[in-house]
């Protein structure tokens, strides 16, 4: 039987595994947020409209930025009305501002370039919801928790750590699947309430599984194991 690329990163991934393998127990301490508005659970009537998608990060190939304006192109087709804001900069700005002239879609995208963390947070927070269309393995997409922070609603890319970072109550889909993607956003724009909600129970949950007080508490409980 001829071994498949697959097999060889299975192989490649368990020895790995095994040479680096622990003898004693290994426990995870997420990166911790401070939650903004945790009792303050919004609606779609007062975020803008038409309702709008965000990306923010690198204009890099790896963040998958062009697999977003594919899907902005499936549902510009349908006559949506919404809007994609991308906030950030690098090497592929050039690259993906072509390509969006190429789809026809520069009616409904911008690029805003690099911004201040409170300008993007404002941003992020008046979204319909935040687009993470990573193609390499994320391992822990900060940027999730901070759309959480302010109850906005994630749809990422079932790729590394996105899926366990963003949580239960996100839209996922599958691995540069633009079709997918477009599915997720469609699901947003026809329930936008629903996104909403979406946003308000991520909120809850990283309120309760990355707050700072409970990181400090881990990494207490573990420094206690070290010492006895």
């Amino acid at each position: 039987m001829t071994a498949t690329l697959a097999d060889s990163h299975t192989a490649c991934s368990n020895f790995l595994a095994e040479s680096c393998a622990f003898p004693t127990l290994v426990e995870t301490l997420y990166n911790p947020i401070k939650i903004i508005n945790n009792n303050f659970h919004t609606s779609s009537k007062v975020i803008s409209q038409p309702y709008q998608f965000v990306f923010v990060g690198r204009l890099d190939p790896c963040k998958g930025v062009d697999i977003l304006l594919k899907a902005t192109q499936i549902l510009q087709a349908e006559n949506q009305d919404f809007i994609v804001l991308i906030i950030g900069d690098g090497t592929q700005a050039s690259q993906l501002t072509r390509l969006t002239s190429d789809l026809k879609i520069t009616n409904c995208v911008s690029f805003l370039g690099k911004l201040s963390h409170q300008e993007v947070l404002a941003i992020v927070q008046d979204a319909l919801a935040l687009v993470v269309p990573s193609r390499w393995q994320e391992p822990a997409g900060y940027v999730v928790l901070e759309a959480s922070s302010v109850q906005t609603c994630s749809i990422v890319s079932k790729m590394g750590g996105l899926p366990e970072i963003a949580g239960p109550h996100s839209l996922f889909f599958k691995n540069e699947d633009a079709a997918e993607l477009a599915s997720s956003m469609r699901y947003c724009l026809n329930y936008p309430d629903e996104a909403i909600h979406r946003g308000f129970q991520s909120n809850q949950y990283v309120g309760e599984t990355f707050s700072p007080a409970r990181t400090v508490n881990q990494l207490l409980d573990i420094c206690r194991k070290l010492y006895s």
